[in-house]
């Protein structure tokens, strides 16, 4: 639940209401709930303003391939 109120972005609440999820004590710092349009801004900040992280994915899956071998070259 926590995860939906901080994650998912909610619009035009004022014609449709609030989400099934919308719980006020799981909003964190701000919420996620706009009784318009959802500003860009907003989008852009809050779902997709991350890095990825550099790495070797890990996993233990069938379809897992080794890390390469740089030293070989």
């Amino acid at each position: 639940m926590q995860w939906l109120n901080e994650n998912m972005l909610i619009g035009f609440t004022d014609k449709r209401g609030t989400a099934w999820h919308y719980r006020t004590d799981l909003q964190g710092a701000e919420p996620n709930h706009y009784p318009g349009a959802i500003p860009v801004a907003d989008v852009k900040r809050r779902l997709f303003d991350s890095r990825p992280d550099e790495g070797v994915p890990e996993g233990n899956g069938p379809f897992r391939r080794s890390a390469p071998d740089w030293r070989r070259r």
